[in-house]
């Protein structure tokens, strides 16, 4: 995979998501993309000549999957837990590294070519915790994950990672989230609505997160063990997410894990109903449709 950038100021920004990708993949190991090389001087299809950041080549986003596998329905609790178990590991290399993500989301999740195991990308975003420079306390992510604390600018901090986490599984189990989504644009460009939709996050309880859950389960596959540990954990996130800004602390990522635990052996939900991808990460959907 490459990312091109042909002006001056996308191409400062590639080298610095080169160095912070770099720091990730050394602390969080295969939980992130990895970095192979970057170009400061690329041949471009656009015709000028720009800077290039090399990454490995990755299957399709779980978003994708989830697309594929329940048309928006929601996964099955043994697929989001087993999906928390790829990402805790990651978010905690993370915070080790004194690195904020930004942009936690299910679009920002890849599984490999030859398994299932989903990886962290796209470190557009990725800043060093508690900077006050413009770029990390401006709101650049994305709104329906987006922390409160990111939407308010207030400085990135780990636990912003894991509030858009709670979220992100919430949307994977439920198909839906408790408030209305604002434009990403809008939010960037308009104090008052990124100030509202926070305020609107700050007064959902991590109960009320996946409150009401599904009336059916999807396909039949889900064990209702699983769904309610899935919607528990979700919980858990967000409320381990506040109580650590509130304290000025990280969060515990190992309690964290430890509630994601469990979940059966069963393949994840995308590979009960067929889907399979190539070398290219292009998507089949076999009998499935």
């Amino acid at each position: 995979a490459v990312k091109v950038a042909l002006t001056e100021e996308g191409r400062r920004a590639l080298a610095t998501e080169y160095l912070r990708l770099g720091a990730a993949r050394r602390a969080c190991g295969g939980g992130v993309v990895a970095p192979l090389a970057f170009l400061e001087s690329a041949p471009s299809p656009e015709g000028p000549e720009g800077s290039a950041l090399v990454m490995e080549r990755l299957g399709p986003s779980v978003d994708d999957l989830w697309w594929a596998a329940t048309c928006g329905t929601g996964f099955s609790g043994a697929t989001a837990l087993a999906l928390a178990r790829d990402l805790l590991p990651a978010l905690a290399g993370l915070a080790s590294a004194d690195l904020v993500h930004r942009d936690v989301k299910p679009s920002n999740w890849l599984v490999g070519l030859d398994d299932d195991a989903a990886r962290l990308a796209d470190f557009g975003t990725c800043c060093v915790r508690g900077s006050s420079s413009d770029d990390a306390t401006t709101f650049a992510g994305t709104a329906r994950f987006a922390s409160a604390a990111a939407l308010r600018g207030d400085a990135p901090a780990p636990c912003d990672d894991v509030e858009s986490a709670a979220y992100a599984f919430a949307y994977l189990l439920c198909g839906r989230l408790p408030w209305r989504t604002r434009d990403d644009a809008t939010c960037e460009r308009e104090v008052a609505a990124a100030h509202k939709l926070a305020a609107e996050k700050d007064a959902v309880s991590p109960e009320q997160l996946c409150d009401g859950g599904r009336e059916e389960r999807v396909g039949g596959r889900d064990d209702n063990r699983f769904y309610e540990k899935a919607a528990a954990l979700c919980a858990a996130l967000l409320r381990e997410a506040r109580r650590a800004r509130e304290a000025s602390r990280d969060p515990d990522y190992a309690a964290l894990l430890r509630l994601a635990s469990g979940g059966g052996s069963a393949p994840p939900d995308w590979r009960e109903v067929g889907v399979s991808w190539d070398e290219d990460g292009v998507m089949s959907l076999g009998d499935y449709c």
